[in-house]
């Protein structure tokens, strides 16, 4: 195996005699233009220029990088000499990225959430696998208390398997806020769901979060990570960080009418970009689900069904320029969780998704701006 070393020295010896392959692994789609790339390997997004676009195209292994700068050059009747340098630094940049045939980066798939240490977070990472098997469901949960537990175990007992050990991958845990009054807030790896003040509601949202496990329910969709908020028949997605703001953003959105999801993605069909809000996939106990106290000013969920997308609420925290298709495409797919399954159906289904959706830039990252945004 090559040291950072040997790898950096590699990749600037590449010159106007060298022949590059692009790796035909490499899931890309062109927009307008430019190319957005998914690399596998690495589960990184790259979007290419106008100009790396046409480079990236021309790296088939049957001409050197001098010959493709002379075509280039005569195409755009430039001089050579300008051309050369800037296909030399790109396609170095693209073999720094591992793009390139004989410059793929390494991989180790043995390595776990332990290991990765500060990268995972104070919770348990998810499987790759769905935590629900095809024969049956296979419900882990997470509790804080031995009543938290009591109940639980009452509402979802019509999906409970006994005798089996797994991670759990959805946690209701309490607080207390105030007076002593109790606030549960909902998790699904991570993702901070719901924030309830009632055990009611709270086990509800993770009965919604375990449904979502199973694969048979989003088989044929795409996932994108995404606040999804719905109104008058339409969805509007915000951008995963607003989940960051529920505690603002979710009860200012449910006093002007609208409804939020409790999925920490939104479920799109690809050959329209609708957003599909799931009913439940397995059955619950919902008279020990009504037996619990509920509170009057908590929100309800979007009904089960099918609405287009109105618009897309971005913010100003990224560097990325979404000015452009493929930059819009870019900042929506990245934390799709379906990239590797198959990235040319994700890039597909949130072009027909943004060309759809009308694309709101809210001025800063905060409840009232973000929710501004969406009524504009």
């Amino acid at each position: 195996m090559n040291s950072p070393m040997d790898e950096s020295a590699r990749v600037e010896s590449i010159d106007a005699d060298t022949t590059a392959t692009a790796r035909s692994d490499v899931a890309g789609v062109e927009l307008e233009g430019e190319i957005v790339l998914y690399d596998d390997g690495s589960h990184r997004l790259h979007r290419l220029n106008p100009t790396a676009a046409t480079l990236w195209q021309c790296l088939d292994g049957s001409a050197s990088l001098g010959e493709i700068a002379t075509d280039i050059a005569d195409v755009y009747q430039v001089d050579v000499t300008t051309v050369l340098p800037q296909i030399i630094s790109l396609t170095q940049s693209f073999a720094a990225e591992g793009l390139l045939v004989g410059f793929e980066h390494p991989t180790d798939e043995s390595t776990n959430g332990e290991e990765r240490g500060s990268d995972v977070g104070p919770f348990i990472e998810e499987a790759p696998s769905p935590c629900m098997d095809p024969g049956g469901h296979l419900v882990g949960l997470r509790v804080s208390t031995v009543e938290l537990a009591r109940a639980a175990r009452a509402v979802l007992a019509p999906a409970l398997v006994e005798g089996v050990t797994a991670p759990p991958n959805v946690s209701v845990v309490e607080t207390r806020a105030g007076a002593g009054r109790p606030i549960f807030f909902c998790y699904r790896s991570g993702w901070l769901v719901a924030r309830a003040r009632s055990l009611r509601r709270a086990l509800s949202t993770a009965a919604v979060l375990l449904s979502s496990y199973d694969e048979r329910v989003e088989r044929g969709f795409v996932r994108v990570q995404s606040l999804v908020a719905v109104r008058d028949g339409r969805a509007t997605l915000f951008i995963p960080e607003s989940r960051n703001l529920l505690a603002m953003l979710v009860p200012r959105l449910h006093s002007t009418g609208w409804q939020v999801s409790e999925l920490p993605w939104a479920l799109l069909r690809p050959d329209a970009g609708s957003v599909i809000i799931s009913p439940l996939s397995f059955e619950i106990d919902q008279a020990a689900l009504e037996s619990l106290p509920a509170d009057r000013r908590e929100t309800v969920p979007p009904e089960p069904g099918e609405y287009p997308v109105a618009a897309w609420v971005s913010a100003p925290l990224y560097e990325l320029d979404t000015s452009t298709l493929a930059g819009r495409i870019t900042q929506v797919a990245q934390g799709s969780p379906d990239l590797k399954r198959d990235a040319p159906l994700v890039f597909d289904t949130v072009r027909n998704m943004l060309q759809k959706a009308t694309w709101r830039a809210s001025a800063a990252f905060d409840a009232a701006s973000l929710i501004r945004s969406a009524n504009a």
